[in-house]
Order: C-alpha cells, then sequence, then structure tokens
C-alpha cells in the first residue's frame, strides 16, 4: 500500500504556482456574428446525420414502438423498419464504397512522420503547421514569407523561405529538411494566390504567376517529394483545391482555371500511385472548400449565409488531420453544397443557367471591397514585377558559356542558432510527468538537458517501463520531486546523449520477394543488444537510489490523470 502521505513532504519543495496566459494562434479567430448567422444548411444536416439518418437511431425508434407493444403489422411499425433497414443497407454501401476507393489504412505515428505544408505563413496552412507543431510533431513549412526565428520557436514549426513555383528552390528546401527533420512522409499543398479580374484585364504575368504557384508549384513538390515516401514506403499526399474548379466564376477565370488543373491532376496522380507497388501505403487526400473566412477572401461577401456559408480554417483542418491521422485517403468538402456540386454537371444547360443565376456567385465579386481588391492585385503585381525583375537580370547577365549541368550557387546562411532556454524546474534529478506520446501520463527521470534543445530522460524502465527516451520540454510537468541520480555511468549517458545513438535504420523499399509476402506477418525488430545493455546499467544505478526514498518506487510507477473536478492550474506539483 502505498503511504500518501510521504508525498506531501516532497512536494514542499515545490515552486509558487506561476500565471500562465495562453492564446490562441491567429489561424484559430472566427468573425464576431451574430449566433442566426451560424445557422444554415450544414448544422441542420449535420443534426440530421446523428438522429433520423443515423441507423443507431432508426433502430431506437423500432425499438421504442415495441415496447409500447405495437405489432408489427402495425404501418408506423413497418414504416419504421423499412426506414431502419434503409439507413443500414445505406451506411453498409457507404463503407464498403469507401473501401473500395481508397483501400485500407495506414499506420500513422506523428513521432516517426515528417509534415511539409506549402504556404503554411498564413491561412489554412498556419492553422495545420501550427496545430502540429504544439503536438511536438516534425513539422517543416515552405513560404515566400520570411519568419522569425522567436515565431519558429514558439510554435515548434521549422520555416524555409522558399517559392514553390521554383523547382530549384523546392529541391534545395527538401534536402535542408531532410537533414534537419528526416525523409518527409506526408505533403500538404496548400499554396496559392488569387487576383480578382477579369479576362481581359488580366496581364499575361498575373495568369501565368497565377497557374505556376497554384498549379505548377504541385508539380514540383510532387516530383520531389514522392520519391521520398516510395523510398519510406509510405505516406500521404493534401491536394488543396477549391470548389471553383467545378464552377467558371466571373472574376476569377485564372484562379478557376488553375484549381480546375489540380483536380485532374490529384486524379492523374491517384491513378499512377495505385500503378505503382512501392506506392500501396501511399494515401491522397483532396480538399475541395467553399469560401474560407481567411485574409485572401476578406471582404467577400457569401451570396447566401444559408446554403453557402463561410467555412472557417478550423473547420476545413479539422477534417484534414482527422484523415490524416487515420492513414486514410478521401476527401474534404465543406459546406454541404461542394459535396454535391459535381451533380450540376449533368443537369440540363437550361436548369444549370437557373441555378447559378439565382446563387448569384457571378456578382458575388462585386461585394469585394475596393481596398481589398486592390491589396490582392498589389500582391500578385509584385510577385509578377519579381518574375520580370528575375527574367531580365538572367537575360542581361547572361553567361558566354553554357553548362550541360545547372551550377549550384552557394548562398550564405544567415539563421542564428539560438540555444534552448529551459526552465529553471527542469534540473537533473527532477520527476517529470510526460505531457504527450505513447508515455503520455507515466513520471520520469530527467536525467541531462541536451544541446539539441531536448531532455533524456527515463522511468526508469523496470519501474513503469519507460526506457531511455528523448522528449521535448515543452510537453513535462516539473514536479517537485527529486531523485538522486549519483552514481549513473557517465560514458553511458555520454553516448545515449548523441544524435548518433537515437539514428533510424533507413527503411528498404519493398522488392519482388517481399511484395508476395505482403500477407505473411511481418518479422518483428529486434532491439539493438547495445541500447538494451545501456538500459541495465542506468536502471541498476537509478533503482539502488530510488529503492532508500519510501514510496518512491511506487509513486513512479503510477500514471498520472486528471479527475472532472480536479484543476490541473490549481495543482501544486
Amino acid at each position: 500500500m502505498v503511504n500518501h502521505a510521504s508525498y506531501v513532504d516532497l512536494s514542499a519543495m515545490s515552486p509558487p504556482i506561476k500565471e500562465v496566459s495562453v492564446q490562441l494562434p491567429k489561424s484559430f479567430d472566427r468573425p464576431d456574428e451574430p449566433w442566426h448567422r451560424y445557422l444554415n444548411i450544414d448544422v441542420l444536416w449535420y443534426v440530421l446525420g446523428y438522429t433520423i439518418f443515423h441507423p443507431f437511431v432508426s433502430w431506437v425508434i423500432v425499438l421504442c414502438l415495441r415496447a409500447q407493444y405495437t405489432p408489427y403489422g402495425n404501418p408506423e411499425m413497418r414504416i419504421a423498419m423499412a426506414w431502419a433497414m434503409f439507413m443500414t443497407a445505406n451506411g453498409l454501401f457507404g463503407l464498403i464504397s469507401d473501401r473500395i476507393a481508397w483501400g485500407a489504412h495506414r499506420e500513422v505515428d506523428l513521432e516517426d512522420e515528417v509534415i511539409v505544408v506549402t504556404g503554411g505563413a498564413e491561412g489554412l496552412g498556419a492553422l495545420l503547421a501550427e496545430t502540429y507543431g504544439m503536438r511536438s510533431a516534425n513539422i517543416a513549412v515552405l513560404d515566400t514569407k520570411k519568419v522569425d526565428d522567436e515565431v519558429s520557436e514558439n510554435t515548434g514549426v521549422l520555416y524555409y523561405q522558399c517559392d514553390v513555383s521554383d523547382a530549384k528552390q523546392v529541391e534545395a528546401a527538401a534536402a535542408k529538411i531532410c537533414k534537419d527533420l528526416g525523409t518527409p512522409t506526408i505533403l500538404i499543398n496548400n499554396a496559392g494566390i488569387m487576383h480578382t479580374k477579369s479576362i481581359l484585364d488580366s496581364t499575361a504575368e498575373e495568369v501565368e504567376r497565377t497557374f505556376r504557384v497554384n498549379t505548377l508549384a504541385h508539380f514540383n513538390t510532387l516530383r520531389t517529394f514522392v520519391p521520398y515516401m516510395l523510398e519510406e514506403g509510405r505516406g500521404t499526399i493534401v491536394t488543396v483545391s477549391s470548389v471553383l474548379g467545378h464552377l467558371g466564376a466571373a472574376n476569377l477565370s485564372a484562379y478557376t482555371a488553375s484549381k480546375a488543373a489540380l483536380l485532374a491532376l490529384h486524379q492523374s496522380l491517384r491513378a499512377e500511385l495505385a500503378q505503382n507497388p512501392k506506392a500501396k501505403e501511399i494515401k491522397t487526400i483532396l480538399v475541395q472548400p467553399g469560401q474560407m473566412g481567411t485574409k485572401m477572401f476578406a471582404g467577400l461577401k457569401t451570396p447566401s449565409n444559408f446554403f453557402a456559408p463561410v467555412v472557417t480554417p478550423a473547420e476545413i483542418g479539422k477534417d484534414i488531420i482527422r484523415l490524416i491521422e487515420r492513414g486514410e485517403s478521401g476527401e474534404v468538402s465543406l459546406p454541404l453544397y461542394s459535396k454535391y456540386i459535381q451533380i450540376l454537371g449533368v443537369l440540363p444547360v437550361g436548369v444549370q443557367y437557373l441555378v447559378r443565376k439565382w446563387s448569384g456567385m457571378d456578382k458575388a465579386m462585386a461585394t469585394m471591397s475596393p481596398a481589398q481588391q486592390a491589396t490582392n492585385e498589389r500582391s500578385v503585381t509584385i510577385l509578377s514585377w519579381q518574375l520580370q525583375l528575375r527574367s531580365s537580370v538572367l537575360v542581361k547577365d547572361a553567361s558566354k558559356y553554357y553548362p550541360a549541368e545547372e551550377e549550384a550557387i552557394m548562398k550564405k546562411a544567415r539563421k542564428t542558432a539560438h540555444p534552448t532556454k529551459y526552465r529553471e524546474s527542469l534540473t537533473p534529478g527532477t520527476v517529470l510527468i510526460l505531457l504527450s506520446g505513447r508515455f503520455r501520463g507515466k513520471r520520469v527521470v530527467l536525467l541531462r538537458q541536451l544541446e539539441q534543445g531536448v531532455l533524456l530522460i527515463t522511468g526508469p524502465f523496470k519501474s513503469n517501463g519507460v526506457p531511455l527516451r528523448r522528449v521535448n520540454h515543452r510537453y513535462v510537468i516539473a514536479t517537485s520531486t527529486l531523485v538522486d541520480i549519483a552514481g549513473l555511468d557517465e560514458e553511458v549517458v555520454s553516448r545515449v546523449s548523441k544524435d548518433e545513438y537515437w539514428a533510424r535504420e533507413k527503411k528498404e523499399g519493398k522488392g519482388e520477394d517481399e511484395f508476395f509476402k505482403d500477407g505473411e506477418t511481418p518479422t518483428k525488430k529486434e532491439t539493438d543488444p547495445q541500447r538494451i545493455e545501456d538500459q541495465k546499467k542506468v536502471d541498476k544505478a537509478l533503482m539502488a537510489n530510488i529503492k532508500r526514498t519510501p514510496d518512491l518506487e511506487s509513486y513512479l510507477g503510477a500514471s498520472f490523470s486528471l479527475r472532472s473536478n480536479e484543476r490541473p492550474h490549481e495543482m501544486v506539483f
């Protein structure tokens, strides 16, 4: 039995509680609108989907009628049973259809994944990057916008200034990502620009730039990152298109045409991956949002808030993250009309004309404020001017000879490495509570603060099953309990502290033999004997010191959890 009185003495050394104010990222901001503005057809459809359109609820209605001794021959009972069987068959058909279309899911562990987001400085891309950054995932953002190192450190995201419309810049950024984080396995193609001009008013540079960023950039990233996924034998590719790819809106000709090209590109990508035996574990996700509440569409009023509501990046991002972490392929279409917009194409042309006129989509751009239109046009003009300037410089300073291969030009690094600032409570020997990862809730012992910006910890393994491990210092709670770590083998600790010790073996691609053994049980990977020996040496020294303190071994073996009436900010650890 554990004596809880001893924990009171251990907590006496606890530092005073500090008030911490948490501010959500700006990507999570939502427009301040009256409550009735959020009542739309999507909300009604969601409620119906979990009530009368749900198979379980349909059978509950049948059971309720039967509980009232309603005979099976009663018309109400017959209708209820027919409806329940129809909804059940519809649900089963949907599951079978999804399995045939998307295949089986793959296993996803964020600790083993490296995520690349294009256009992640603002909007939907920023929300996805910040969300994964807060969850301590390996996340890299490619964007033309330069982000301060302080922002990168606070969000846990690595930002690389890169123009994804330039294939050479994408290849250079990919090499840096492989060196800094590892082999990319998840690609989110999100970068995009828009200008609001008619076909006659658009310049050639504006149209070219729109296609370079919205369409050709996808070819650049796919050609660069898909080979890494094939080498790893797993991956996820997210293509962010638009519902306007199915519709040609007035004054958005270049934007809608570039998004329509992405729909065809995504279908071709799926077809090519289906023919590649190495791409069995590579999943694809197509995102077709309607009007989003981002800076790109600021000032644009939706024609109908009930039938075509504005969706927030959080609503789109939630579905994208769900599919990614389930390891599934699929489509994300919000709001509701975007899921069924393709039906418009099979209607008679007269009906299509009336629907377009009734929707008011061709007049929607007129509602955008002149200031916002000027901002969009100025952004595209600046990008086009940069493109012209680069072309003119290349023509003016043309080389007198043309080598067979492109000569790499080394650029001066302008990044400054800032040392990690650890909290004062994170001292060697402190008992920590892990807040994320597979050992979430476990109490562990801090062995050393590493130069790489992470903490070296262990359970010890003999006490609670947590082996030697490196964790992010942002996702731990430092308690007032201390463990004497004297007697540890410094040679072992120094060896474990190096990056080479934690380097993963490079996975080989599936060959012909592995392809035919796909249905067999895979051989279990054995742990390196050197790691087992190091763990035993560390455990031996720690357990000897832990057993000297009453109840400390039981304390380390117990997991941390919160009850419904407990508040972590009111606790003293």
